[in-house]
């Protein structure tokens, strides 16, 4: 038998990571870019001074309801594209790859009618290494896993 201290302690733990999770899904993606990116946003700011996305597009955030160009000028240029047969559906795929431990960060974005309607974010940790700053020597090569992966698993949110 459960005691009912031990019930309500998995309750807690429970809504705790369900309110994690909740709150990363809400959150804007944001990404890192290079320079020249950096310059394609402030062109399309200058060009477009009233966008109704110039300062999320500032802060490299995307967020729903953006369109094709505001995506552009936020991220680039993605690196897949996949468009659907129904000329509806568009996803757009953004991956950063850190080359010291095989960790990455995948970014689909998905448009309905040429508009941001819904994103996921795909994360591998192939190792212990944390995600905020780098090993002290970089991480010899690693076997790729039968999925053609290297290392952990893929965490979605």
């Amino acid at each position: 038998m459960t005691s009912p201290h031990r019930s309500a302690s998995r309750s807690v733990v429970w809504l705790i990571a369900t309110l994690a999770l909740a709150s990363c899904a809400s959150h804007p993606p944001v990404r890192d870019v290079d320079e020249a990116v950096r310059d394609i946003r402030a062109e399309y700011i200058h060009r477009n001074p009233h966008g109704q996305f110039n300062q999320n597009i500032e802060r490299g955030e995307v967020v729903l309801g953006m369109r094709f160009e505001d995506v552009l000028a936020s991220w680039g240029i993605p690196d897949a594209r996949e468009r659907e047969s129904d000329g509806v559906h568009e996803r757009w795929s953004y991956s950063e790859a850190d080359p010291w431990n095989h960790d990455w960060v995948r970014y689909d974005l998905v448009f309905e009618k040429k508009s941001l309607a819904s994103w996921e974010t795909m994360r591998n940790v192939s190792s212990s290494h944390p995600l905020t700053g780098q090993p002290s020597a970089p991480v010899p090569p690693q076997p790729a896993s039968p999925g053609g992966i290297m290392g952990g698993g893929v965490a979605r949110r």
